[in-house]
């Protein structure tokens, strides 16, 4: 998991956003950032 990732998914006041408002480009960020490990 990326620094971003770890960041955005403890910080509290973010959590729900990241999960609501981001989560097209959270599956984006995921797709690119994280293929390799995939």
């Amino acid at each position: 998991m990326c620094e971003e990732c770890w960041q955005m998914q403890n910080d509290e006041a973010q959590t729900e956003l990241w999960k609501r408002d981001s989560e097209f480009s959270a599956v984006r960020h995921w797709s690119f950032n994280h293929k390799k490990s995939s």
